[in-house]
């Protein structure tokens, strides 16, 4: 199956995205804005619009799509996973990295483990 016609320079248009996230509704949603920045300027000259979803007759439905919803390259999927990461989206199984406060109070109880351990004299 080819592309479609608008999908056929996706690599000349996918260097030119920009992807900003927002936290809304108190960190309970992260809106993305995709915004698509003329080659030969900075000026902004088309935003992303909403996805619409369109039902499918059932005989067509089928687990992967014939035409993606959004192709990206890999700058621009790298682009969106670190301005994800900006606002606060981890994938699953990666834990916040630890606080300042956080890693004070574990190299004091490391340094007190090492005094205990290293001064302490063995008696024979």
């Amino acid at each position: 199956m080819s592309l479609p016609d608008y999908l056929k320079d996706i690599e000349r248009i996918h260097s030119w995205l920009t992807w900003y996230a927002e936290v809304r509704d108190f960190d309970n949603y992260v809106a993305l804005h995709l915004l698509y920045r003329a080659p030969d300027s900075q000026e902004i000259t088309h935003v992303g619009a909403p996805v619409v979803f369109q039902m499918q007759p059932h005989e067509r439905h089928a687990l992967k799509a014939p035409v993606p919803t959004l192709q990206l390259d890999r700058q621009a999927a790298t682009t969106l996973m670190t301005e994800l990461w900006r606002v606060g989206v981890r994938p699953g199984g990666i834990k916040e990295l630890p606080k300042p406060a956080e890693i004070a109070a574990m190299q004091a109880h490391l340094d007190d483990m090492r005094r205990l351990v290293f001064s302490t004299r063995r008696v024979a």
